[in-house]
């Protein structure tokens, strides 16, 4: 129970209350003014008003639900209940009440309008994505099957070479379409499995290099790759999913930067375990950029790139969506750092081991 003498404003706790506003609330909220101090000041003027309007005689009892500050500064939800006790000529001379924990059910309520939200915001980009994706395997397909009819009716050999020619760069885009579809479809049937091999980073990174940079040069970007002297001269890890991984991460990249330039950076931290390293590489562009609150739904299934960046490029939204998974499954993680119009960073972090195999 609580106590407010309304002439003095001075405050009364019972033992009760400590439970739910600490230990210190009996020594330190004396009097109203320190009550009203540890308000959120959100929501301060609303109890205040609330206070005043039972005091006047416009409301039946004091009722409200608020964010009380505890000792350490962290907004912790209470609900108070009041009613005044008036004196001889009919003031009111005292409020008693009592205060009950509400952190953890509005907390149930936020958690629940949150994933309402998410639920909706995926369902959206789940109808984007199957119209997109319809698109993104009509486009491949319809060209393929118009460049084969004009190649049949072409006369000169060069005629039908560069036909042909286009029609492979067709298959080639629809073949990266479905790949790229029954990746998704396997990893949300099961999380991908780590394969451990031995392999030497050097020609690892100056493989997946080599075949970004003609990609770069082909958009006009440039492309420049980062090794840190201090990474092992072997690793023991999946290779496999690592390279899946900053292909997808370099693929978005090139999609998204329209001029100047995309970069590899891989460097080695120390790792949690004796022969353990976690392996770092940052796959920068100087694209659009991203804003804060659009950086996690970049790794959602379904969400479309060019939902959140520009309509001006093609996609389905897969690949970082699987860039995510399968750092998961290797035990890693991937993040986004980026500011509008400055670029964009995606880190990936995993861990490996240091091998003494020499190939």
């Amino acid at each position: 129970m609580w106590e407010l003498d309304v002439g003095s404003g001075r405050l009364n706790f019972g033992p009760g209350m400590t439970e739910v506003f600490g230990d210190e609330a009996a020594q330190r909220l004396a009097t109203l003014g320190d009550f009203s101090a540890r308000v959120h000041p959100a929501d301060r003027g609303m109890v205040m008003e609330r206070l005043r309007s039972h005091l006047q005689g416009r409301t039946p009892a004091f009722d409200a639900e608020f964010r009380f500050l505890m000792e350490n500064g962290s907004p912790h939800w209470v609900r108070c209940f009041g009613e005044s006790v008036p004196s001889l000529d009919g003031a009111p001379q005292i409020v008693a009440g009592t205060c009950v924990d509400a952190d953890a059910p509005h907390r149930a309520r936020a958690s629940l309008a949150e994933a309402r939200a998410t639920s909706r915001r995926v369902r959206k980009a789940r109808d984007q994505f199957l119209a997109n994706a319809s698109h993104e395997l009509r486009t491949p397909l319809h060209g393929l099957v118009g460049m084969l009819q004009l190649a049949t009716f072409a006369e000169e050999p060069s005629e039908t070479a560069g036909y042909l020619d286009m029609a492979q760069q067709a298959a080639r885009q629809l073949q990266e379409t479905i790949g790229r579809l029954l990746d998704m479809a396997h990893v949300a049937a099961s999380p991908p499995r780590s394969g451990v091999s031995d392999f030497e980073p050097a020609p690892f990174f100056s493989g997946i290099a080599g075949g970004m940079a003609a990609r770069c040069a082909d958009k006009g970007l440039s492309f420049c790759m980062q090794l840190d002297g201090d990474l092992p001269a072997m690793l023991r890890g999946d290779a496999r999913h690592l390279s899946e991984i900053l292909h997808h991460l370099l693929d978005n990249a090139v999609r998204f930067t329209e001029r100047g330039e995309v970069a590899l950076v891989v460097s080695a931290l120390p790792g949690q375990f004796l022969g353990g390293v976690n392996l770092l590489a940052v796959v920068r562009d100087s694209g659009p950029g991203i804003p804060p609150e659009k950086q996690e739904q970049v790794f959602e299934p379904f969400a479309l790139g060019e939902d959140v960046l520009t309509k001006r490029n093609s996609g389905m939204g897969l690949g970082l969506a699987l860039a995510r998974s399968q750092a998961e499954g290797m035990g890693g993680r991937v993040w986004c750092e980026s500011e509008p119009g400055s670029g964009s960073s995606f880190h990936l972090l995993v861990p490996m081991r240091v091998s003494s195999c020499t190939l």
